[in-house]
């Protein structure tokens, strides 16, 4: 796990997430919806997802979890850009 500011630091070494396994990608998101203290979500089809169930949901890689992490990567990926440009 890596804070934003060591992501967008070129002088510290860290992974794209691109480059993380599915595994690795699983458990960054698991980890970042822990950390959120009252996570939600709504979604066709799955209807609202509690914290609880999103943890469930990603941990066992189902196709709602998958879907969650795609959600956040693309969240990561939009801070990370918007980190860089605010850095230069």
């Amino acid at each position: 796990m890596a804070t934003l500011q060591e992501v967008v630091d070129p002088e510290t070494p860290t992974m794209n997430l691109s480059q993380l396994s599915d595994k690795q990608r699983l458990a960054l998101v698991a980890k970042r919806i822990e950390m959120q203290p009252d996570f939600q979500i709504a979604m066709l089809g799955a209807g609202l997802i509690d914290k609880k169930r999103a943890l469930q949901e990603v941990k066992s890689g189902t196709p709602i979890g998958r879907n969650l992490a795609e959600i956040e990567e693309r969240l990561l990926n939009h801070v990370i850009e918007t980190a860089k440009k605010k850095r230069q």
